[in-house]
């Protein structure tokens, strides 16, 4: 099962029980800039047109 907020941007990932399996963060310019799946936050930067991917 999936989940989209109001500007239709995933926002989080279940399995059939319902157990989260992964959130999504956006900014406003509704690019993704963090994944948190499986204990693991992914953050993505933005600079000068090209996408960093950055762990923390």
């Amino acid at each position: 099962m999936t989940a989209y907020d109001a500007w239709d941007r995933l926002v989080e990932v279940k399995v059939t029980d319902g157990a989260v399996v992964a959130t999504y963060r956006h900014d406003r310019l509704k690019r993704r800039v963090t994944k948190v799946a499986g204990g693991n936050t992914n953050t993505t930067t933005t600079q000068n047109r090209w996408q960093v991917p950055r762990n923390a």
